[in-house]
């Protein structure tokens, strides 16, 4: 029978070969009792060594992560993600926008797509909110490398589409669509023209964007699949007064909002 010390040593055993995810039937399949296991798991969670994202996962947390109580949250999502049986999962919004290198402020929470609702999840002082996403198979992505491995998250167009989409779950976007514009190459926007379920309102939104941030290029390509559609008078944010405005005389789209760029 192994002892509740082995216990620590196992999962430094872990840590030394760069494992910081691991699974409770991990350790039971090195012969560790249940009701001991489990007694020693608590320990060193109370000893903040281990957080735990759902039951019977954990993650090693690092001496030098002790004190903010968790290693990057990328650093074990995919693990955890995999781990609950998300058959897809990406990182998106302005949390892919900061992989990206368009995030002006420092993002507060780990905002992750999903195909099914999950509630807001807080371990120590990481925080994850979940959206929700029909087809979400088909969003483009890209695996980032992290310490722990890859992470999964949106190429930068499909980034720059799902802001607008999501806008009002998430706020100002302003800043994080101008800079993800900047550098969008033209295939990836192909790309999810292609495969995303993207609104023709909120194609209509990014075309007048693209356009404002003079990546007429961009907006060409969006202009193209728009056309022969039928489009009609949208605000640019849903969530302020707008009918009597005029709208944009191509993209149908009524600018609402003062389009600060805070750079």
């Amino acid at each position: 029978m192994k002892g509740r010390l082995l216990v620590k040593d196992a999962v430094l055993a872990f840590e030394e070969e760069g494992r910081l995810v691991f699974s409770k039937q991990d350790l039971l399949a090195q012969g560790f009792e249940e009701s001991s296991l489990q007694k020693a798991l608590w320990r060193l969670q109370r000893e903040k060594r281990l957080i735990s994202p759902m039951r019977n996962l954990f993650v090693i947390v690092p001496t030098v992560y002790r004190s903010v109580g968790t290693p990057p949250p990328t650093w074990y999502l995919d693990a955890w993600m995999k781990h609950r049986g998300s058959s897809f999962y990406y990182v998106s919004l302005l949390s892919a926008a900061a992989f990206h290198g368009a995030s002006h402020h420092a993002v507060m929470e780990t905002q992750v797509m999903l195909a099914v609702p999950v509630p807001p999840k807080i371990i120590a002082s990481a925080r994850f909110r979940f959206f929700v996403k029909s087809h979400v198979e088909s969003t483009p992505y890209v695996e980032r490398t992290v310490e722990t491995g890859t992470v999964r998250a949106s190429t930068p167009a499909a980034t720059f589409f799902d802001l607008i989409t999501y806008m009002k779950s998430i706020g100002s976007i302003g800043t994080a669509l101008f800079e993800l514009a900047e550098n969008l190459a033209i295939d990836d926007l192909t790309s999810c023209l292609l495969k995303m379920k993207i609104p023709i309102a909120d194609l209509q939104r990014a075309g007048f964007y693209l356009e404002h941030f003079s990546r007429h290029d961009l907006a060409h390509a969006v202009a193209e699949l728009l056309k022969g559609r039928e489009l009609h008078k949208v605000p640019l944010v849903s969530s302020r007064p707008w009918e009597e405005a005029e709208a944009h005389y191509i993209w149908k789209v009524v600018p609402n909002d003062t389009l600060e760029i805070d750079v």
